[in-house]
């Protein structure tokens, strides 16, 4: 088995990982091949207010509105909350809700549809927290862990589980008959604690034909085969997130990567130039300030075909600093229009992305110094309530785990 801090192209294991302001957490995308033998898995640390008020990242618009949150408004987390242990009468153990990856499975999707079979509820993904790995046999047992809010809902007793217990932290350490859960319950208690009030599945498009090869508009380049299963692989992979917002660059291979996503969520396609790389080369017109900057971008109907070649957000490259923006800050206000949403998705190109990141993580901590940006990769970037990055998790490809 290979031992790392998660760097470059590798996962992060949750004992090595930092869990505080700048937490930066990762799957590879080959993980398959990191360890001896492994069995996947996948569950995470279920947790919702004592009160069962109040909207975070994460949470869908209904329930927002029962909270009385307005649109766009999130309560930030906090380490005040219960979280769920289960009872599994073959084992007569409690633990945290978890299970095996199927085939065609990534990572995030089997944690989602085995928490939906153990417990009945329906979570939202929030932090990475990282793997624990122990022998099981011959065989090495690999568990990838999120926390994900529950912030409504009831136990359906099953084969699985019998009975859930919503306790607080400290009373979980307690119950678990696993060390191992123990230390996962430690990460989730400590990242709910930095406050993260919204989130931001920042994409990189999926593979396309080579630009060497293509003689036409480099925004009509499609995607391959191969980006073509990516983009429905995105699903499965953000659907779990609760995104309620999915904005794109203009060319057609970001498009096409967003489209799957959009249309399985029912939400309208937004794609505004501004978003991708062609607007790192803009030099910014001083009075290029939208009075609505909401209007700089277009929206079409997510069972469209994609981008037209036009200049989508001809004012959208201004939208920064009036006194003279560079394309830069013209990108970060972009992405700020697109991402008011609790949780929202952005697809995006191979410049910016990096080039926003690390915008984004200037003096928090964050380390960006070894950033990958894989084709059909995402960053899901968390942020505090004043629009500070607290940490980052990459998922390096949404393609199945094995």
């Amino acid at each position: 088995m290979i031992t790392h801090t998660g760097t470059g192209d590798l996962s992060t294991s949750l004992s090595l990982s930092v869990h505080d302001r700048g937490h930066v957490a990762r799957i590879g995308s080959r993980p398959a091949q990191e360890f001896a033998r492994p069995t996947f898995a996948a569950g995470a640390v279920l947790w919702r207010r004592p009160s069962g008020a109040g909207a975070t990242a994460g949470q869908d618009g209904a329930a927002r509105a029962a909270a009385g949150a307005r649109a766009g408004d999130a309560v930030p987390e906090s380490a005040d909350v219960l979280v769920a242990m289960v009872h599994r009468p073959r084992y007569d153990d409690w633990s945290l809700p978890k299970g095996k990856v199927d085939p065609g499975e990534n990572l995030p999707a089997t944690a989602v549809r085995e928490i939906v079979e153990e417990t009945g509820l329906t979570p939202s993904l929030g932090w990475l927290l990282g793997y624990v790995h122990y022998p099981v046999g011959s065989r090495t047992k690999v568990v990838y862990y999120w926390t994900a809010e529950v912030p409504d809902g009831s136990f359906v007793p099953n084969d699985e589980v019998d009975e859930l217990r919503w306790v607080t932290p400290a009373e979980a350490r307690e119950l678990a008959t696993y060390e191992a859960d123990r230390t996962v319950i430690d990460a989730a208690e400590r990242v709910l604690s930095l406050g993260c009030a919204r989130r931001v599945l920042y994409v990189r498009h999926a593979k396309a034909h080579d630009r060497q090869g293509w003689g036409g508009n480099d925004d009509l380049r499609p995607l391959t085969k191969k980006g073509r299963r990516q983009a429905e692989m995105l699903v499965s992979e953000l659907e779990g997130y609760r995104p309620t917002t999915v904005s794109t660059a203009q060319p057609d291979r970001c498009v096409h990567t967003a489209t799957p996503l959009a249309q399985d969520l029912g939400v309208t396609l937004r794609t505004d130039r501004a978003l991708g790389d062609a607007v790192l080369g803009d030099a910014a017109p001083r009075d290029a300030v939208p009075a609505d900057p909401t209007a700089a971008g277009r929206t079409h109907a997510t069972g469209g075909a994609g981008a037209d070649g036009s200049d989508a957000a001809s004012g959208a490259a201004g939208a920064g600093d009036a006194t003279g923006a560079t394309g830069g800050d013209a990108a970060a206000a972009a992405f700020a229009r697109a991402t008011t949403a609790p949780v929202s998705v952005v697809v995006s190109q191979g410049a910016v992305i990096p080039e926003l990141i690390s915008r984004f993580a200037a003096g928090t901590g964050v380390e960006t110094d070894d950033m990958r940006v894989k084709k059909s990769s995402t960053w899901v970037l968390h942020f505090d309530r004043d629009g500070g990055l607290l940490g980052a998790d990459y998922l390096a490809s949404p393609l199945p785990v094995k």
